[in-house]
């Protein structure tokens, strides 16, 4: 009788935590252990920054994220922005970078909590353009992607070079990026730095419609 209880005491406590479990019990998905991330596989390479070796990435590119207790995933993010991604296996899976993201955290998350990426992902930035003629100490919008972070940003001058001021977009995606262009700024190369990482190159070239003004390209 004795052994007929304790058998019937543990059958219910399996029962109860649902031991058969993360697959599921009525229904319901048990998450037992949250993701983990040991691995990042990007194609752009890496950035030595302060003796920190960060992976690298463009936008709309593939990264792989190797750790475990990747079957349950149900978000991946870039430095908050969520990312589309496929399952490989439950130690594999590979992300999209989002248009918007910014340098940050990788952040993969299941039922049972998430996990980020140590070092964080820098994305490597990219100008498309800029967004109307700019007079020289003025402001004028850069668009690209990777754009948001630590910046800096000189302009060719008569004399060599000027530094110009750089704000981060207000919405704190990567798409938008505006510079304060020096007086005294005149059209030839300019150098953008985002997170450490060189941009494209970029031109201020003259407005033949406007004397005096500058049209941002990129190259």
């Amino acid at each position: 009788m004795e052994m007929r209880k304790a058998a019937i005491t543990v059958a219910g406590i399996l029962s109860g935590f649902c031991l058969a479990a993360a697959l599921g019990c009525g229904g319901r998905k048990i998450y037992l252990t949250p993701p983990v991330i040991t691995n990042v596989t990007t194609a752009n390479g890496t950035s030595l920054q302060d003796g920190i070796t960060y992976p690298v990435a463009a936008v709309n590119t593939t990264v792989i994220l190797q750790g475990g207790n990747y079957d349950d995933v149900n978000a991946v993010s870039f430095g908050g922005f969520p990312a589309g991604y496929h399952i490989d296996n439950d130690s594999q899976l590979t992300a999209v970078v989002p248009l918007a993201a910014i340098s940050g955290p990788i952040t993969v998350a299941n039922g049972a909590g998430l996990a980020e990426s140590h070092p964080s992902l820098l994305i490597q930035p990219a100008v498309t353009g800029s967004s109307a003629s700019v007079t020289p100490g003025s402001n004028v919008t850069l668009n690209g992607n990777g754009l948001f972070g630590d910046s800096s940003i000189t302009f060719t001058s008569a004399s060599g070079t000027l530094p110009g001021t750089t704000t981060n977009s207000v919405t704190g995606n990567g798409l938008t990026l505006t510079v304060l262009v020096p007086a005294g700024a005149i059209a030839g190369p300019v150098q953008l730095t985002v997170s450490g990482l060189p941009a494209n190159a970029v031109t201020a070239a003259a407005d033949p419609d406007h004397a005096g003004n500058l049209i941002l390209t990129a190259n």
